[in-house]
């Protein structure tokens, strides 16, 4: 595992997606305040950018289809078994990194 950095935690739109790509991860990070959640950007039902979704405190809905994700544990609330990735976030002197797997 390494430590990718993201952006400094101000310029996070707070309460908004925000695409982060590593390699061939694609990874959409939440802030929610002084925190921020990551989880795979893919929505597996059919591919919408979860970045692009609409968030209410630590849910996001899926853009296309409204299917909802919690975006601490990756669970899907709409389908069972369809859960996405979790990453963990480490905020480092106000710089939010991402943990990505080698």
């Amino acid at each position: 595992m390494k430590l990718e950095t993201v952006a400094p935690l101000e310029q996070l739109p707070d309460g908004e997606g925000f695409l982060f790509r590593s390699g061939a991860h694609q990874i959409a990070i939440f802030r929610a305040g002084e925190t921020a959640h990551a989880i795979d950007n893919v929505c597996p039902h059919a591919g919408a950018s979860l970045a692009d979704g609409y968030t209410e405190e630590n849910t996001v809905s899926c853009p296309w289809h409204a299917w909802e994700f919690d975006c601490q544990t990756g669970k899907c609330l709409s389908v069972e078994g369809m859960d996405v990735e979790t990453y963990r976030v480490v905020i480092e002197e106000g710089v939010v990194k991402v943990e990505i797997p080698d």
